[in-house]
C-alpha cells in the first residue's frame, strides 16, 4: 500500500480557535492582601500585595496609601498607630478594589491594667490570640487573648496581697512575663527554740506541663476550569479504492451512533487483540469502549456496516485529527494548615512533683 498525508477532522475549526487555547482559570482564587505584625505606636504598616497595585488606610478622615513594588511588598507612613482600635487596609487596582484586610496594633511583651488588692479582675494587653496564665493566692487562672491582645481574667475573689504572676504562651513558648510582689514572705526559725519547727511547703506552680497534641490537616477546595481546547493528534485512516469511503470514520460514526448493535459482525478467531480499536476511538472523548463492539479489524474485513468494501483494496491515508473539548469544571483540595503535632500546655508543676493541671481541659 502507498501512503499519502491528507488533512483529516476539524482544521478549518482549529483556525477559528487558534487563540482560544490559553491557561487555566482559578475562579477562586483571590489576589492576596497581607499585613505584617504591627505594634503600638508604629509609623510604618508594610505587607504584601498585588503586583503594582496601590494600597491605601484610612486613620481618623486622612487617608494614607502607597504603591505595590514589583515584587509585591508595601511600605506606608502613618501616624501613630493605636492599641485596641481595629484598622482596616484596603487593594486597589486602578480604581478597583480587589482585597482587604484588617489588623490590630498590639503591644511589645505585656501591659497590665492598674489593679489593688480589692480587684479581682486583671486585665491588660499583650501578643494577640496568646495562651495568658496567671498565678495569684496559690491558684491557676487561664484565658486567651483576642486578636487586638486584649485579656481579662476574674478571679471571683479579691485578690489580697499575694504575689502576682503571669506568663504568655505563644506555640508552648513563653512570650511575655509580669511580676507583682504585694508583700515578702518568709519563714523564720528561732534558733533558740528546742522544738526543730519545719514551715509548710508551699507549692510554687512555676514549671510548665505540656501534652503532645495532633492536629489535623485543614484546607479548602477550590473551584477550577479548564477552558475548551482542540487538542491534535496524527491519524491514520483506511480509504476504500474502489468506492472512496473513509472506513476508519465509518467505523467510528456507526459506534457514536449504535449501528454496532443493529448490525451483527462476524468475530474471527485471528483478531483477538483490542489495542487497534483502541487507538481509534481514544481520539473521541465521547465514545467508551466495550466488549460488544466489534473489533476494527473484523470491521474491515466485512467490509464496513454495509458489507460493500468486503473485497476492495485499501490505502492508508495519514492527517491531523483536532477534537474539541468542551469547558470542565473541577474542584482542587488547596492545604492550608499540613497536619502536624504540638505542644499544649496542660498544667504547672511544682519543684517538688506536685502537679495543678488546668481547668476545663
Amino acid at each position: 500500500m502507498r501512503r499519502k498525508r491528507i488533512t483529516i477532522g476539524l482544521l478549518s475549526m482549529m483556525m477559528t480557535v487558534s487563540n482560544v487555547l490559553g491557561g487555566v482559570n482559578v475562579s477562586a482564587a483571590t489576589p492576596k492582601l497581607t499585613v505584617n505584625q504591627v505594634y503600638k505606636n508604629a509609623t510604618r504598616i508594610t505587607g504584601k500585595a498585588k503586583k503594582k497595585s496601590t494600597v491605601k488606610i484610612k486613620i481618623g478622615t486622612k487617608t494614607y496609601r502607597a504603591k505595590v513594588s514589583k515584587k509585591g511588598n508595601y511600605s506606608i507612613k502613618v501616624p501613630k498607630i493605636k492599641k485596641n482600635v481595629k484598622y482596616t487596609i484596603k487593594g486597589y487596582q486602578k480604581k478597583k478594589l480587589y482585597a482587604k484586610k484588617s489588623f490590630y496594633a498590639v503591644v511589645k511583651g505585656i501591659e497590665v491594667d492598674p489593679f489593688t488588692e480589692k480587684d479581682h479582675v486583671i486585665s491588660g494587653y499583650t501578643a494577640q490570640t496568646a495562651y495568658v496564665v496567671l498565678k495569684s493566692n496559690g491558684k491557676v487562672y487561664t484565658t486567651t487573648s483576642k486578636n487586638s491582645g486584649y485579656f481579662k481574667i476574674d478571679t471571683k475573689t479579691p485578690l489580697e496581697k499575694n504575689n502576682i504572676e503571669i506568663k504568655v504562651y505563644k506555640k508552648g513558648k513563653v512570650v511575655a512575663k509580669y511580676w507583682e510582689e504585694y508583700q515578702e514572705t518568709s519563714q523564720k526559725i528561732d534558733q533558740n527554740d528546742e522544738t526543730d519547727q519545719i514551715s509548710e511547703h508551699d507549692h510554687s506552680y512555676n514549671i510548665p506541663v505540656y501534652e503532645t497534641k495532633h492536629v489535623k490537616e485543614s484546607g479548602h477546595y477550590e473551584t477550577i476550569t479548564t477552558p475548551d481546547s482542540y487538542p491534535k493528534q496524527e491519524v491514520t485512516h483506511d480509504i476504500c479504492l474502489t468506492c472512496k469511503k473513509d472506513l476508519t470514520q465509518e467505523y467510528v460514526d456507526g459506534i457514536r451512533k449504535g449501528k454496532y448493535k443493529e448490525i451483527k459482525i462476524p468475530a474471527s478467531s485471528k483478531h483477538v487483540d483490542t489495542t487497534k480499536s483502541r487507538e481509534i476511538l481514544n481520539s473521541y472523548p465521547d465514545i467508551q469502549w466495550n466488549d460488544d463492539i466489534p473489533l476494527y479489524e473484523d470491521f474491515l474485513a466485512y467490509g464496513g456496516w454495509d458489507h460493500t468494501c468486503a473485497k476492495h483494496s485499501l490505502r492508508e491515508e495519514t492527517g491531523i485529527h483536532a477534537h474539541k473539548t468542551d469547558d470542565e469544571v473541577l474542584t482542587k483540595w488547596v492545604v492550608d494548615q499540613v497536619a502536624h503535632d504540638e505542644q499544649e500546655l496542660i498544667g504547672f508543676q511544682c519543684s517538688c512533683g506536685e502537679t495543678y493541671k488546668i481547668e476545663n481541659y
